[in-house]
């Protein structure tokens, strides 16, 4: 049996990602939780020098990139009973998605406890590189500009795909989709 195996941490957006993947195929999986920032004594103990996160180990093969990971399950997901119709366009729901999320992360609240965190900040400046702030007050400078661009691309995705018609799902239907992961 192939074992599968998640690196990860809960509040990245890329590991909610492919969890829920996992979640709707039904992949059964391990997941072990790593701190946010580096140094990830998981990663050094399988010899990954990787600075990011996720991870997502089956067997030996090791996959570093979350669009890669997912990828992959698609793949699996295809020899299941749980194959989700739709899968075929998740590229295009991650591309959809790739821009407000910049926004959104820029809309990290004030009193959020990363602002606290030294080491988080450190990582985070250094993962961004020269030139640009990674810093409670960028932020707190930048943030009418992104309300304003975020509010207008989620104005965009109601009148446009959802049609304020209460749809459960970004897709409408019974049952979640590969949108449902990507989209806001």
């Amino acid at each position: 049996m192939v074992e599968l195996i998640f690196y990860g941490y809960d509040e990245a957006p890329n590991s909610r990602k492919v969890l829920h993947t996992l979640e709707l195929f039904r992949i059964p999986f391990k997941y072990c939780q790593i701190p946010r920032t580096w140094p990830r004594p998981d990663f050094q103990s399988i010899d990954i020098a990787y600075r990011r996160s996720p991870l997502f180990s089956i067997d030996s093969d090791m996959y570093v990139d979350s669009s890669l990971i997912i990828d992959k399950l698609c793949d699996i997901a295809q020899h299941t009973d749980h194959h989700v119709k739709d899968n075929s366009n998740y590229r295009a729901y991650e591309a959809f998605g790739r821009e407000p999320f910049t926004y959104a992360v820029g809309l990290i609240p004030d009193e959020y406890p990363v602002w606290q965190d030294k080491g988080f900040l450190a990582d985070r400046q250094e993962l961004v590189g020269p030139g640009r702030d990674f810093s409670q007050e960028a932020f707190k400078k930048a943030r009418p500009y992104t309300i304003s661009y975020f509010c207008s691309y989620l104005s965009v995705i109601e009148k446009s795909m959802l049609k304020g018609d209460g749809k459960k799902f970004f897709m409408g239907g019974d049952l979640p989709t590969m949108a449902d992961i990507y989209g806001p």
